[in-house]
């Protein structure tokens, strides 16, 4: 009897050990069945050859990118830096928390006298490049970005410490990021 249940046992751990590695390979099929595998070539890279390649935005001579779909103009720069006639941007981006960065939009919408504000996550969206990656921007247009985060205009519905942000890397966007933590930050000029 002794010797029955023994090998009784060797028998179902073994049959055990197979079930449990058959589920595991095919859970694994089953998760990487829905990825996808393709590989985008970097931005830089991406809208460099060919040179040609068109753009969505229409450039203003003043460093500002419009959108038809958009009905304010980006600052092809940073919150913080300025573009240049050599088509760069120069200064230093700065970084502040989403309460400050708010704060900082509208000072320099007063200094300037014309309304600037944070985007909107779906306004970020519309920068997104979804043929390439880090950062999914055209770098053309946008010759200073980098892969980050970047505040949005939005705070999270679900958490009154929190805030919407987007990763640049490839666009995807966020609400629960702490409003305390200090992210750049593009600016949008609303028409008059």
């Amino acid at each position: 009897m002794r010797l029955f249940r023994s090998h009784f046992t060797l028998f179902s751990r073994g049959r055990h050990l197979s079930f449990v590695l058959k589920l595991a390979l095919g859970l694994l099929m089953l998760a990487l069945g829905g990825c996808d595998f393709r590989t985008l070539p970097n931005c830089a890279s991406y809208f460099e050859e060919p040179p040609e390649r068109p753009s969505r935005f229409r450039l203003t001579a003043n460093g500002l990118a419009t959108l038809p779909e958009l009905r304010g103009a980006w600052s092809r720069c940073p919150a913080g830096m300025r573009f240049t006639r050599r088509g760069d941007c120069v200064g230093a981006p700065v970084a502040l928390s989403w309460d400050q960065a708010l704060l900082f939009a509208a000072e320099a919408a007063e200094k300037a006298g014309q309304p600037l504000r944070l985007p909107t996550r779906s306004e970020m969206a519309t920068l997104t490049e979804s043929s390439c990656l880090n950062p999914a921007l055209d770098l053309n247009v946008f010759p200073a970005a980098v892969s980050q985060k970047l505040w949005t205009s939005e705070a999270s519905a679900f958490a009154a410490s929190q805030a919407c942000s987007v990763y640049t890397y490839q666009g995807s966007s966020t609400c629960n990021e702490s409003k305390e933590t200090e992210l750049g930050f593009f600016l949008i000029i609303d028409p008059l």
